[in-house]
């Protein structure tokens, strides 16, 4: 199987892409499973070892954040309770979670 060239691709990038491409085509299983660990490990390092990370959103969570994520908490989808709603519309009608002004009071 051969990936499809790109045309709007910088061609120094394109060969890139193109040369690991056909080498993993024509790798086993395992070794294209041993390169993507490496690469994960490489990301971390470049990522958390040898870089100043300016965007929070991608910092190193807490480990034990990450490991509530990682034991399926984060994925579940959760619908609430009917109690959590009511309490929201109850906190935007009081007085400190009303969007209207002290203006038109």
């Amino acid at each position: 199987m051969q990936l499809a060239r790109r045309d709007w691709v910088p061609e120094a990038c394109e060969a890139y892409v193109q040369r690991i491409a056909g080498e993993m085509s024509e790798a086993g299983s395992e070794a294209v499973a041993a390169r993507i660990e490496a690469l994960i490990g490489r990301n971390a390092a470049i990522h958390d070892r040898d870089c100043i990370n300016l965007n929070p959103a991608t910092n190193v969570m807490n480990p034990k954040a990450e490991a509530a994520l990682a034991a399926g908490l984060g994925s579940r989808p959760s619908r609430g309770s009917g109690r959590g709603r009511r309490w929201a519309i109850r906190a935007t009608n009081t007085r400190w979670g009303s969007r209207r002004s002290s203006r038109s009071r």
